[in-house]
């Protein structure tokens, strides 16, 4: 009888898991991870609206980080999204092409490799 009843105690412990910020945090985190892994297929193949996708995520986790006064993650994302409206701004003009990689590859003489 009591390990039924720890059966049960567990049972409810588990779900009330997946109620309330612990599930919002799980939804949010797996819609965030489908967002940049959408970002990372944008950025091997040069489509903007998958580029566009990913920095919406992180438009979105700088606003959260923003309401939580999380500096480090206003700052983290905050450049992750300035890299990706530059990646994103290259792409629509036809700087960042898959025939002209090669060109512009290196970001400075120094890293010319």
């Amino acid at each position: 009888m009591h390990k039924k009843k720890q059966k049960i105690l567990m049972m409810k412990a588990t779900m009330s898991f997946f109620e309330g910020e612990a599930m919002a945090a799980v939804i949010i985190s797996t819609v965030s991870i489908a967002l940049h892994i959408f970002g990372i297929y944008g950025a091997l193949s040069y489509q903007p609206t998958a580029v566009g996708a990913s920095a919406f995520g992180y438009m979105v986790s700088f606003a959260l980080a923003l309401l939580s006064m999380n500096m480090t993650g206003i700052i983290l994302c905050a450049l992750f999204f300035y890299a990706h409206v530059v990646l994103l701004m290259e792409i629509r003009n036809g700087i960042m092409t898959p025939y002209n990689y090669e060109n512009i590859k290196a970001c400075c003489e120094c890293c010319n490799f």
